[in-house]
């Protein structure tokens, strides 16, 4: 039974971005209602573009998709020009995590994936348990060789 692994950035960045955004424009509110006579009426434009980060977060995460189904990982990139790269898990050499301090706070982290084909490398942002998902990475690579050793 082939196993499926589906990987997207983290919207946790984004929740917290929407409800900063959502605090700044209330604020904004109603420092235009309390100087409503002072101030123009465009300033509470100004106070909706914090709204800009949650929604390119989420342009984000619906782009940028890993999936691991059976003996193929794929990679898959784009929104209105995509890119899809299909690798064998058999060629995956390494997978490695890197975390700074404030992804560790978050918990997440950067997943780099080296293979043995052209490319090189696939970098992932973002992940949710990274630790997790490279150890479902190798243990499916890892069974796919223990699979090719024994069927001769």
């Amino acid at each position: 039974m082939a196993e499926e692994l589906i990987v997207r950035p983290s919207l946790r960045r984004a929740k917290l971005t929407l409800i900063l955004a959502a605090v700044i424009l209330a604020t904004t509110l109603y420092t235009w209602w309390l100087f409503r006579e002072h101030v123009a009426w465009w300033v509470i434009v100004v106070g909706a573009f914090p709204f800009l980060a949650p929604v390119l977060a989420w342009i984000d995460h619906r782009r940028t998709c890993l999936t691991l189904s059976g003996r193929i990982l794929s990679y898959h990139q784009g929104f209105i020009a995509t890119s899809t790269e299909r690798i064998d898990v058999s060629k995956v050499q390494n997978v490695k995590v890197e975390r700074t301090l404030v992804d560790r706070i978050w918990g997440v982290g950067t997943l780099v994936i080296e293979t043995a084909s052209e490319s090189g490398r696939l970098v992932m942002q973002n992940v949710d348990a990274p630790a997790q998902v490279a150890d479902r990475i190798v243990a499916a690579g890892a069974r796919i060789e223990q699979q090719g050793r024994q069927e001769p």
